[in-house]
C-alpha cells in the first residue's frame, strides 16, 4: 500500500477503538480467570503439548520434540515454538507461558472477527461478532480452557 493510500484511509472513530478495548479488556480478564483456576494438564491429554515445550526448554530440541515417554511429536510445532519461546523469556515453563500462545491466538481472532464485522455492519455488530468467540474459548470448556492447544494459533489466521 502506497503512502498516499494509507493517508486517505479513515480514522478508526472513537466507539471503534471502545470496542476493541473492551474486548482487550474482556480478553485479558477471562485469560486471567482461566489461569487463576485449577490446573487440567493432565486431562485431554494436555500433558503432551507441554512436555513437548519443556524438551524445547530444558533440551533444546527445536527441530524434533519428544513427549515424557520418548516419543516424536504428533503435534504441529507452532504452537511449540511460540510457547517455548515465551517460557524462555520468561525464565522457565509456567502454566502462564503455556496458555500465553493460546489466549493471544484467541484473542487475535476475536479482534479480526469484529473488525470484518465492524466494516461490513457497523460498531455494535463487530462488538457482537467477537465477545462470543472469545468468551466462549477462554472462559468455558473448549479450546484454551482446556489447556494448550498446538492448532489454534493457526485459527488467528485471516482468510479472504
Amino acid at each position: 500500500m502506497s503512502l498516499a493510500a494509507a493517508s486517505s484511509l479513515p480514522a478508526p472513530r472513537t466507539s471503534d477503538r471502545r470496542a476493541r478495548a473492551l474486548l482487550w479488556a474482556v480478553g485479558i480478564a477471562l485469560f486471567l480467570v482461566r489461569l487463576g483456576s485449577p490446573s487440567d494438564l493432565t486431562d485431554n491429554d494436555q500433558e503432551r503439548p507441554a512436555s513437548y515445550v519443556l524438551d524445547v526448554v530444558c533440551n533444546g530440541h527445536w527441530i524434533v520434540q519428544r513427549d515424557a515417554v520418548g516419543e516424536i511429536t504428533s503435534k504441529p510445532p507452532l504452537y511449540t515454538w511460540l510457547a517455548a519461546t515465551a517460557s524462555l523469556a520468561a525464565g522457565g515453563a509456567s502454566r502462564f507461558t503455556l496458555y500465553l500462545p493460546c489466549g493471544l491466538a484467541v484473542l487475535g481472532t476475536a479482534l479480526l472477527i469484529g473488525n470484518a464485522a465492524r466494516t461490513r455492519f457497523g460498531t455494535l455488530a463487530g462488538l457482537l461478532g467477537d465477545s462470543p468467540f472469545s468468551s466462549a474459548h477462554t472462559a468455558t470448556n473448549t479450546s484454551c480452557s482446556r489447556g494448550p492447544m498446538p492448532c489454534l494459533p493457526f485459527s488467528s489466521r485471516r482468510r479472504r
